[in-house]
C-alpha cells in the first residue's frame, strides 16, 4: 500500500503498466493475507504463550530464519547476508548459553 501512489504515478506517466490477471490477484492475496498476516498471527500467538525473555531471543532469529528459507528455496547466497545470518545465530546461542537459568524450558 505504501508504494501504491508511486506505482499509480508510473502508470499515469506511461513508464509502467499493470496487467491485472488472476495470477496477480492470487499472489497479492497470498502475500498479504497468508504470508504477512498469517505469520504475524502465529508470532503473536507464540509470543503470548512464552515469557518475554524467550520471545526476545527468538525475535533475533527472524532474519536468520528468513535468509535460510530463502537460500533453501533457491535464492542466491550473498556473503554479507550469510555473515549476518551467522552473527544472528551466534548471538542467539550466546544469549541462551550465558543465561540458561533465565530461559525456561519450552
Amino acid at each position: 500500500m505504501f508504494l501504491l501512489p508511486w506505482q499509480l504515478w508510473e502508470i499515469v506517466t506511461g513508464r509502467a503498466s499493470l496487467h491485472v490477471d488472476a495470477a496477480l490477484v492470487t499472489a497479492i492475496l497470498y502475500l498479504g493475507v497468508l504470508a504477512s498476516g498469517g505469520t504475524l498471527l502465529l508470532w503473536t500467538y507464540g509470543a503470548t504463550r512464552v515469557p518475554v525473555t524467550v520471545a526476545a531471543v527468538f525475535l533475533a532469529l527472524i532474519p536468520a530464519v528468513g535468509y535460510a528459507v530463502a537460500a533453501l528455496t533457491g535464492e542466491a547466497l550473498d556473503l554479507g547476508k550469510t555473515i549476518g545470518c551467522v552473527l544472528a545465530l551466534a548471538g542467539t546461542l550466546l544469549v541462551i548459553a550465558a543465561a540458561p537459568s533465565r530461559l525456561p524450558k519450552v
